[in-house]
C-alpha cells in the first residue's frame, strides 16, 4: 500500500526526464505535428504565423498529451522562431471552479513570469496600461492589504515587468483560494473585457518586439494551456462554448487540452481547428501484434519498473496487451 501512495499516475515528465520514451512513430502521429507546424505557420526554415490561431488538443486522460506537448513546446523554442508559455491549470488555478476571466490572469501572470526570466523589460507604455487596468477595475474589489500597499510602491518606483509579475501572481492565487473574491473580480473582468483584451494584445505584441530585439528571428509567442480538459462538464461548456467569443478576441496563439467529448460537438469543432493524440497501437488491424508498438510499451514500462520486478516477459506481454496501448493504464 505504501508503494501505491508514493505513486502519481496523473505526473507529466518533463522534456528532459530520462524516463522520457519517444512515441512518435508508435502512435503513427507525425502527422499530428507536421498539422501543428503549419496550423501556427513553421514550414521548416521559415515561418508566417497566422495573427491568431486557437487549437484544441484532444486525447484520452493519461494518454500522455502533458508529456507530448512538453516535447511539440521544445521544438517550437528550438526553432528560434517561438516563445513558448506554458500554463498548468492544475498548479496555476482550480480546475474545479473555472472560467475564462481566470485563464487570461493566469496567460498574463506566465507571460510576465516568461520576460522576467529572459531579463526583458517593455515599454513603459504598455507596463502602465496594464497597471492602470489592474488599478482601476481590480482594486475596489482586493481585500489583501499588501497587494494595495505594492500598487501604490509601483507607482512610486516605476513600473516594471517584475513588479507586474508579482501583482499578478497574487491575483491568480486569490482567485485560486477566495471564492468570494474570486466572483468578485470575474464580474469586473467581464464588465471591462473589451478594455482588457485590447490592454492584453497589445501587452502580447509589445512583448514579441522585445523579444525579436533580442532574439531577430522569433516571430511570435506560443501558449500551451494544460489541463483543461480536466475540468467539470460546467466549466467546459462555458470555457470552449459560452465564453468563445472572449476567446476570440484574443489575439494569440494558444493550444488548450480539451475533453475527448467535445469533439462530436460541431458548434465546438466548426469554430476550432482539433487535434487529436492517437494511442499507442497494440495491434494491427488485422490483429496481429505491433510489434515497434508493443516495443515502445514495453521502454515505458521498464524504464519506471526494474525488469527483476517480472516473473517473465509472458507477465509484460500481458500487461502491455491488457492496456490497450494506454501508458498511464500499462503503468497503472
Amino acid at each position: 500500500m505504501q508503494v501505491l501512495h508514493n505513486l502519481d499516475f496523473t505526473e507529466g515528465l518533463q522534456a528532459d526526464d530520462e524516463r522520457y520514451v519517444d512515441t512518435l512513430e508508435a502512435r503513427n502521429s507525425q502527422k499530428l505535428f507536421r498539422h501543428l507546424q503549419r496550423q501556427l505557420g513553421w514550414w521548416g526554415d521559415s515561418v508566417t504565423p497566422p495573427m491568431q490561431k486557437h487549437l484544441l488538443f484532444f486525447g484520452h486522460i493519461g494518454c500522455g498529451k502533458t508529456t507530448e506537448l512538453r516535447h511539440y513546446a521544445r521544438a517550437f523554442d528550438g526553432s528560434g522562431f517561438f516563445c513558448t508559455v506554458e500554463i498548468n491549470i492544475n498548479t496555476e488555478l482550480d480546475r474545479n471552479n473555472l472560467q475564462y476571466p481566470d485563464v487570461m490572469m493566469a496567460m498574463t501572470r506566465t507571460l510576465l513570469r516568461e520576460l522576467e526570466r529572459r531579463g526583458v523589460e517593455l515599454p513603459q507604455a504598455e507596463l502602465q496600461a496594464l497597471h492602470n487596468w489592474f488599478d482601476k477595475t481590480v482594486q475596489s474589489t482586493l481585500r489583501e492589504h499588501s497587494l494595495l500597499a505594492e500598487l501604490k510602491t509601483g507607482v512610486e518606483a516605476g513600473i516594471s515587468v517584475p513588479l507586474l509579475g508579482k501583482l499578478f501572481a497574487t491575483l491568480t492565487t486569490s482567485l485560486k483560494t477566495g471564492a468570494t473574491f474570486r466572483d468578485e473580480v470575474r464580474h469586473e473582468i467581464r464588465n471591462t473585457f473589451g478594455q482588457l483584451a485590447i490592454i492584453f494584445n497589445d501587452l502580447v505584441a509589445a512583448a514579441e518586439e522585445a523579444l525579436r530585439a533580442v532574439e531577430p528571428q522569433l516571430q511570435r509567442v506560443i501558449y500551451i494551456l494544460d489541463g483543461t480538459d480536466k475540468l467539470r462538464d460546467e466549466d467546459s461548456r462555458r470555457l470552449f462554448v459560452t465564453d468563445v467569443t472572449q476567446m476570440d478576441e484574443v489575439n494569440t496563439l494558444a493550444i488548450y487540452t480539451a475533453p475527448l467529448h467535445l469533439i462530436y460537438d460541431e458548434n465546438i469543432c466548426a469554430r476550432r481547428q482539433e487535434l487529436v493524440l492517437p494511442m499507442i497501437k497494440v495491434n494491427e488491424q488485422d490483429g496481429s501484434p505491433c510489434d515497434k508498438g508493443r516495443a515502445v510499451l514495453r521502454e515505458i514500462l521498464l524504464k519506471r519498473a526494474d525488469r527483476a520486478l517480472f516473473a517473465d516477459e509472458d507477465c509484460i506481454n500481458a500487461l502491455i496487451e491488457a492496456c490497450g496501448g494506454h501508458p498511464r493504464e500499462l503503468l497503472r
